[in-house]
Parts: C-alpha cells; sequence; structure tokens
C-alpha cells in the first residue's frame, strides 16, 4: 500500500511536469517561429549589404561609361555627319561618294583621336577595369574602326591593333554580345559573363552604351571588368559558421560558389532548387529551404541591376543552434528544478505527515490495549484536531474499561 505522502507527492510532480511541459511545448514553437524570421531577416541584410557594396562599384563604372558617352555624343559635329549622310533623311539610303567618305574618316580619326584621351583619363581613376573601347559602327566607316585598350601589367593599358567589329559575327552571342546586345536593346546594358578572346579567354562582364545622332548608330563605347572583381565582393561573406553568399548570372548559372570550381557554370551546374525560385527579384519573407546532401539548408536571394544573382545559403542546423541550445538547457534547469522540488515536497511531505505516522501506531496499541499511549503533536491544524480527538476517545475508553473492572470486581 502506498502511502499518503508517496501518493501527494506524485500528484504534485505529475501536476508540475505538465505544466512545465506545456509551457515548454509553447515556447519552443514561439522560439522556432521566432527563430525562423530572425533568421530571413538576417540572411536578408546580408544580402541586401553585399548587393549594395556590388551596386556600388558596378554605378562606379557606369557612372564613367555614362559620363564618356555624354562628351562623345556633345563632341559629334551633325554638319559633318549630315554632309557625309550619317544623319538626316537620306542617311542610309545613298551611297558615299568616295570624296564623302574620305572626308567622313578624317573627321572620324580626329574624332576618336579626341573621345580617346578623353576615355584614357577616366579609364585610369575607374578602379578593376581590364579593357575599354569605342568601336565604330562599321555602316558608318570600315576605314576607321575606333580603338580597343586592355590592361597590361599593374599601370597602364595597351592598344589592341586590328578590332574590325565589321568582322563579328552577331550569332556568336557570347564572344560579340558586348557589341550587339546594347544596338539590339537601344540602351546600356550589362553583358556577360563570357570570355573574351581578345584578352586571351579571360573571363570579363562588359557594359556598354550605344552612341546615337539623330537615330543613326555612330558606335558602342563600353568597359570591361574581371568576373573575379564581381566574385571578390562575395566570396570572404560567411553566414553563420559555415554559410555563404553564390553569385549567380542572369541565366542563374553559377559563377562562384565556395565549393565548385569557376567553370562550373559551363558543366550545367544547378543548385538544388527549381528555377521557379528565381522568378521574382528577390526571396522577400519567405522562408526557403531545400536539401542538399542529406543536410537541410536555408536559402534567400536578391537580384542585381545587371541581372545577376547574389544567392544567400546557410545550414539549418547552424540556424537553429541557438535556440536548440537555449531549449536545451531550458529542459536541463527544468529538470533538475523538478527533481530539486521533488525531494523538497518529499521532505515537506514527510514532516507533514510524521503526526499521521505517529497517530497510526498510536491507534495500534490502543488496539493492543494500551491505554498509556501517548501523543505529543498539538498543532492547530486538522491533525492536531484528529490528535486530540484520539486522546480523548483514548481517555474514555480507558475510563470505560476501568469502571468496567470495578463493575466486575463488586460483581463478584
Amino acid at each position: 500500500m502506498h502511502s499518503i505522502r508517496i501518493k501527494i507527492t506524485g500528484i504534485t510532480i505529475t501536476a508540475i511536469l505538465t505544466t512545465v511541459l506545456c509551457v515548454f511545448a509553447g515556447s519552443f514553437y514561439t522560439l522556432q517561429k521566432a527563430n525562423d524570421r530572425s533568421s530571413v531577416e538576417m540572411m536578408n541584410l546580408i544580402g541586401e549589404d553585399t548587393r549594395n557594396s556590388v551596386e556600388r562599384y558596378t554605378a562606379s563604372i557606369e557612372h564613367s561609361i555614362e559620363m564618356i558617352s555624354n562628351i562623345a555624343a556633345d563632341s559629334l559635329d551633325r554638319v559633318v555627319l549630315a554632309e557625309n549622310g550619317v544623319i538626316g533623311t537620306d542617311a542610309g539610303q545613298t551611297v558615299r561618294t568616295a570624296e564623302q567618305q574620305e572626308q567622313l574618316d578624317a573627321y572620324l580619326q580626329e574624332y576618336c583621336d579626341g573621345i580617346r584621351e578623353t576615355f584614357t583619363g577616366i579609364a585610369a581613376h575607374t578602379h578593376g577595369i581590364t579593357s575599354y573601347y569605342f568601336c565604330i559602327s562599321p555602316d558608318i566607316s570600315r576605314n576607321v574602326q575606333g580603338f580597343f585598350y586592355y590592361r597590361a601589367g599593374k599601370t597602364g593599358f595597351d592598344r589592341h591593333e586590328g578590332l574590325d567589329v565589321s568582322a563579328l559575327d552577331p550569332a556568336d552571342g557570347d564572344q560579340n554580345a558586348w557589341f550587339f546586345t546594347p544596338i539590339q536593346h537601344g540602351r546600356p546594358s550589362w553583358v556577360g559573363p563570357y570570355s573574351a578572346s581578345v584578352l586571351k579567354d579571360m573571363w570579363v562582364v562588359s557594359y556598354s552604351v550605344p552612341l546615337y545622332c539623330s537615330g543613326s548608330l555612330i558606335g558602342v563605347i563600353g568597359m570591361d571588368i574581371p568576373v573575379d572583381i564581381l566574385i571578390d565582393q562575395v566570396r570572404d561573406i560567411r553566414v553563420y559558421r559555415t554559410g555563404y553568399v553564390s553569385l549567380l548570372d542572369a541565366e542563374n548559372r553559377v559563377l562562384y560558389h565556395p565549393d565548385w570550381e569557376f567553370r562550373s557554370m559551363l558543366d550545367a551546374k544547378e543548385l538544388p532548387f527549381s528555377e521557379k525560385v528565381f522568378l521574382r527579384e528577390d526571396s522577400g519573407d519567405e522562408l526557403i529551404r531545400f536539401s542538399k546532401n542529406g543536410k537541410e539548408q536555408q536559402m534567400s536571394f536578391c537580384t542585381l541591376s545587371n541581372g545577376m544573382k547574389l544567392v544567400i545559403v546557410a545550414p539549418t542546423k547552424e540556424i537553429n543552434a541557438a535556440w536548440i541550445s537555449f531549449a536545451q538547457n531550458s529542459l536541463v534547469i527544468t529538470v533538475l528544478i523538478t527533481i530539486l522540488f521533488a525531494v523538497i515536497v518529499m521532505l515537506a511531505m514527510r514532516a507533514i505527515t510524521r503526526p499521521l505516522r505517529n497517530l497510526t501506531a498510536a491507534s495500534q496499541r490502543l488496539a493492543d490495549a494500551d491505554y498509556d499511549v501517548e501523543l505529543s503533536y498539538r498543532g492547530k491544524d486538522e491533525v492536531g484536531t484528529l490528535t486530540a480527538a484520539f486522546m480523548k476517545m483514548r481517555d474514555q475508553i480507558k475510563q470505560y474499561i476501568e469502571n468496567l473492572n470495578r463493575q466486575l470486581l463488586t460483581d463478584r
């Protein structure tokens, strides 16, 4: 038979554990949701900061090209261009005479020399570029081609001779998109990355601006930057402990991933989630998770102005590590407190039930006709009342037995 002390202690501990588990389950769910929200916000902030860093650099390239293109546009002599059939109502419909072409070529050569001097100064103060160019449209002149300079060493640029844009094939999109893409779009365009044969197959990204005068294409002005310049912006960024930032091009091919070689983009390697995710500009507040090599990971992304995407990835285990550790510590503390409380309850119940045990022992002695049993408990609680009633019952039984014995003696 279980004692009252054990029953009351068991009921008390059960009530405590039930309450604690309910509170713990509610807190666990709340912590998980709060951690998910904070992780999405943190990864979005990392993406936003990284995007701002990259955008500041690309904006410097855009600013340099826009500056030189504005100068180039303002420097055009519309009279000479109109006299030689470049602009005007008959532009492109009549064949220039040899004299007109010679006069136009002389003007274009002088014009390109002036633009080159200006461009050289701007390029020297633009960080990270590997080449700059101004290519005259072959529809205007096949004798004056413009200029193309590429970086030679760490300090200066060398001129690339013999760049004939009339020989470029529009179908070769990877190599010649730097020239044809801005013309097709009719506006400044980021192109690439692509392997530039004129730069010894260096992987570059180009920003090119088509130069027009009265609707007629004059040429294309632009700069090339190595892909490594962009990769350096994200290479050393760590998310949590082992998370990373990956860089994708506009076609969602991987340009940088810490575990893949750069040229893996040619192997059509894909990140382990659907490309439909990238139909939006960014991931927003959505919680995006996927499994890779049996490990669950979380992702967010944002899009750069040049169409590239920054993908921020971190292992879910690391994201949840803080609140899981908190939950585990809370559980351990709860168990320890419960054990301590159980010990305290046991000791308290032992003190509370001691008068009852004494009363039980006294009742057994009374049942064995020991009417001299004494109880010392004089508390004012229910046990004290029960003890007083027991003592009164003992005295009455003792008196009754004594009276009965005297009566028996008298009768005898």
